[in-house]
């Protein structure tokens, strides 16, 4: 993805993350490990639910937002200290506001006592925003773009001030090579 300023960032698609993915069922392990390599994470989930097939269990989206959450720690815990943005796509669907409310009240209640243990976190990932969309048309994707261009920028400078810290001050002949 190209910025005005030509700033380019990489995103990895992880279609492929499923229930069970951190015992490495469907290429789990493939795309978890992708997921290390991130500075930041962005749930893409469907208002209506998701279904993996006909014999599997139809999931909310507050149930896939779970299930996604429990395969990140399941996989590795420290995933879910990762910045990270939860985009609801759909929202032109019938009766998605009304999801959506109910979605952002479940999140917000960060109660998942009521979920089953397959798919219930012990420990939730904190979205630095929330935002409906409808990809088909566009619509709020420009935000996404900038919402991650911000976390990508105070993430390179807190790395980069780390580093700084570090490392030291440095006189002009300790130049790193």
């Amino acid at each position: 993805m190209e910025y005005a300023d030509h700033r380019q960032i990489s995103l990895a698609d992880l279609p492929g993350l499923i229930e069970g993915a951190h015992r490495n069922f469907g290429l789990g392990h493939q795309f978890l490990k992708h997921v290390e390599r991130t500075s930041m994470l962005l749930f893409i989930v469907d208002i209506n639910g998701f279904r993996l097939n006909q014999t599997a269990v139809h999931r909310s989206a507050y149930e896939t937002v779970m299930s996604l959450n429990k395969e990140l720690e399941m996989y590795k815990e420290d995933l879910l200290t990762k910045p990270a943005i939860l985009a609801v796509n759909k929202m032109d669907t019938e009766g998605a506001m009304d999801k959506y409310e109910e979605l952002l009240e479940r999140l917000e209640r960060q109660d998942p006592s009521s979920l089953d243990e397959d798919i219930r976190p012990s420990n939730l990932v904190h979205f630095d925003d929330i935002i409906p969309i409808i990809a088909r048309d566009a619509k709020n994707t420009l935000q996404i773009k900038q919402k991650i261009r911000t976390f990508i920028d105070i993430h390179m400078e807190e790395q980069r001030k780390t580093q700084d810290i570090s490392f030291g001050p440095q006189s002009q002949d300790q130049g790193l090579i």
